[in-house]
């Protein structure tokens, strides 16, 4: 049987089985495989940093969106700070270079980028493409110190009038808690529980408002069977446990359906 050629095993073989090759180190050569025509062996090859003239060699915006993604050929950035293909600038604005000039950027990819990198230009993005307006959200919503003119800068943003009610009422709780003047005494002496079962909204205060959304979540939750003011009753009285297991809405649920249970 004729022995098969480094070329023709090369192009029978998967692409599956070049990334097992790359992970046991078994390739000592990469650049026959760059000559390949395919395009997702030399965007593998990218993230081992080897062989970097060669593969630029293919200006393939892919495979340059890698090597910026894995810190690789930082001495071209300047040079593709324009590069036509907007994944090369996104790459870049992933890396929070050029903030200044990715958020013009005539591309929302870009722009969306660079607003996640740097918050504090998330302005730029409330009014433009639904992709930029849900970047800003994610900043808004995991920021605990979001501060009132930022979130009243989100609430007046077209695409916020979009979202769920649950999420609603977490903004309006939230602004709420931050127009409150401080009220040190209160905080000292009490804790974000008991401001709660006082109804003051300054329990919310150092909550995240993806935190008061899951709360919300298990507060409204409907199971078909319970009554909801039976429901509401039994959250208020362990609500102290709630705030502590506060990123599991799974154990919350079940936290309040064992109280509601020992009500009965």
């Amino acid at each position: 049987m004729q022995q098969q050629t480094q070329e023709e095993i090369i192009k029978k073989m998967k692409h599956s089985e070049f990334c097992r090759l790359i992970e046991r180190g078994a390739i000592t050569d990469f650049k026959p495989f760059i000559e390949t025509k395919n395009t997702a062996f030399r965007e593998e090859i990218a993230k081992t940093g080897q062989c970097i003239d060669e593969l630029l060699a293919y200006n393939e915006p892919s495979v340059i969106e890698i090597l910026i993604d894995y810190g690789f050929a930082t001495e071209y950035y300047e040079e593709w700070k324009t590069y036509p293909d907007n994944r090369v600038r996104s790459a870049l604005a992933r890396r929070g270079l050029w903030p200044e000039v990715f958020i013009q950027d005539t591309k929302w990819q870009v722009r969306m980028e660079t607003i996640r990198k740097h918050p504090d230009l998330m302005h730029h993005g409330l009014n433009r493409s639904h992709c930029e307006w849900y970047a800003v959200r994610d900043i808004i919503e995991r920021d605990p110190n979001v501060t009132l003119d930022d979130l009243n800068a989100f609430l007046s943003a077209k695409h916020t009038n979009e979202v769920s009610e649950i999420a609603k009422k977490a903004y309006t709780l939230k602004k709420a808690s931050l127009e409150l003047p401080e009220q040190p005494i209160l905080f000292q002496t009490m804790s974000s529980a008991d401001l709660y079962r006082m109804d003051n909204p300054l329990w919310a205060r150092s909550l995240k408002i993806s935190e008061i959304q899951r709360l919300y979540h298990v507060l409204f939750y409907e199971t078909g069977e319970n009554d909801q003011t039976e429901w509401s009753n039994a959250f208020t009285t362990v609500i102290d446990q709630l705030l502590i297991h506060i990123d599991d809405f799974s154990q919350m649920k079940e936290i309040v359906q064992k109280q509601l249970e020992k009500q009965k």
